[in-house]
């Protein structure tokens, strides 16, 4: 008995020594993207910060880049993004992709931004001259309790192989299409690191499309496209993220190793507003706030403003009015704001609603580069229709391709576009120069930006109603 009592006793020590040399560990990632500067909820970001590190020993936090542009108290702050760098400081970001709207205000802005920042930047499939001086890694392993987590960041690129950003920005800079850096990085950093991660601004769409050919990356942890994805929304294998724009939500993910090896993985959205804000992070957003200059009445909107049509519709009246020309253009990708409530109208929602600061130009163009100006933005502008001023028009859209194939445009005469006229066109300088539709007859620079000339109207007609506007009609059969 006494023996079978001792064989016992050794089974079960045995059995606990194995049980408790077992490691097991859990990495808490805190993720952002599309923030655009909405530092009024900064606050809450910390508060929830703070309440996971009280929780969980290994936290990281991240930016999937746009970190900025879309707020004028950060964007026109006289040491430009100081405000989003500072709270972001101080809540400890560890990393951030670099978005499109990280280079609005060129490189050596991007530069001062990098160098203020404690935390570090990742993006592969960039490469910028050296005298940049601008200091970006394709990819961060940030090792925490024994572990390595590999980070590679990349960026989305239109066909031209840059960027949505306005071409005068990409002086000494040059980028690859994130495929050929993804084959390059990737399989060895799943060889080197625990766990692999891609810190995508690359969009949800291509995102999903990665993990068809990406076995080797265990999280996307995505940005650019505003995707309200979903808890646990695993493709081929890898767990995609992504938050909505402007800070209402963080995703906690959730890595899980047993001796060193990645067992589970798991995402849980965790919305911001109902958080008590963490005080010295408020106090400090408060201070941002309380400039006067941005509390200027400039106009006021005797109905709401509902959506983006409206506001796209008094965008190219603006540019149309001021300008004199036959037609007006706005291109969808920059009506920043959603809606506009009724009441006064501040400096500050103006430049919300156009914070790129691009200059007002005049294309004298012909009906026929007016129909490609409005295909190509289109496509470009991710299906996001153009919106005009002095005409409205239709376009038939295949609904699996998203092809055009049929458009109409008809002035406020009513009377069709004639193709073979030629026509003055007011739109802003991205616009001229991104978007396909062949040589202007002419180009005349006013020397204004489009926000000031849209301030310029606005205070000189003091109310404006746009309920309901709408002048495009897409039909996708």
């Amino acid at each position: 008995m006494k023996r079978f009592l001792s064989l016992t006793i050794i089974f079960l020590m045995v059995g606990c020594l194995v049980a408790f040399g077992r490691s097991r560990k859990t990495i808490v990632i805190l993720a952002v993207n599309d923030m655009h500067a909405s530092i009024d909820n900064m606050a809450l970001l910390a508060t929830v910060v703070d309440s996971v590190r009280q929780e969980q020993k290994n936290v990281i936090v991240v930016s999937s880049g746009d970190n900025r542009t879309g707020n004028p108290v950060n964007d026109k702050y006289p040491e430009i993004c100081f405000p989003m760098i500072n709270l972001m400081n101080m809540i400890g970001f560890n990393l951030s992709a670099l978005g499109n709207h990280e280079f609005d205000d060129g490189a050596s802005t991007l530069r001062h931004t990098i160098n203020t920042s404690n935390f570090r930047y990742v993006c592969s499939n960039l490469y910028a001259k050296d005298s940049l001086r601008l200091h970006v890694e394709p990819f961060k392993v940030i090792e925490i309790d024994g572990l390595r987590l590999g980070f590679l960041g990349m960026i989305q690129v239109k066909k031209d192989n840059y960027p949505e950003f306005h071409p005068k920005n990409n002086v000494g800079l040059s980028f690859t299409k994130p495929e050929v850096e993804l084959r390059k990085y990737g399989p060895w950093m799943s060889q080197f690191c625990n766990a692999t991660m891609l810190l995508s601004h690359l969009g949800h769409e291509k995102d999903v499309e990665i993990t068809a050919s990406a076995p080797y990356l265990d999280v996307i942890i995505g940005g650019h496209t505003h995707t309200d994805v979903i808890d646990n929304d695993f493709h081929n294998g890898i767990l995609v993220t992504q938050n909505v724009a402007r800070l209402k939500s963080v995703t906690e993910i959730k890595l899980f190793f047993e001796d060193e090896q990645l067992v589970g993985r798991s995402s849980h959205k965790i919305m911001l507003g109902r958080q008590t804000p963490k005080q010295n992070i408020q106090q400090l957003i408060e201070l941002y706030n309380n400039n006067e200059i941005f509390k200027q009445v400039v106009a006021v909107a005797d109905e709401d403003f509902n959506d983006k049509d409206a506001l796209g519709c008094m965008m190219s009246d603006a540019l149309r009015q001021y300008s004199g020309a036959n037609f007006a253009l706005q291109n969808g990708g920059g009506v920043r704001l959603n809606s506009l409530p009724k009441g006064n109208i501040t400096l500050k929602d103006v430049y919300a609603l156009d914070p790129f600061g691009n200059e007002l130009q005049v294309l004298t163009l012909t009906g026929e580069q007016i129909y490609q100006l409005l295909a190509s933005a289109y496509e470009l502008d991710r299906f996001l229709p153009t919106i005009p001023s002095g005409f409205t028009y239709t376009m038939d859209v295949d609904s699996t391709t998203h092809a055009i194939k049929s458009m109409e445009i008809r002035m406020d005469n009513g009377k069709l576009l004639n193709k073979k006229k030629t026509y003055t066109v007011a739109l802003n300088s991205y616009m001229a120069t991104v978007y396909q539709f062949g040589q202007p007859i002419n180009i005349d620079v006013l020397g204004t930006t489009c926000t000031d000339a849209m301030l310029d109207v606005m205070r000189k007609k003091g109310h404006l109603n746009y309920l309901n506007m709408k002048r495009v009609t897409i039909n996708i059969e």
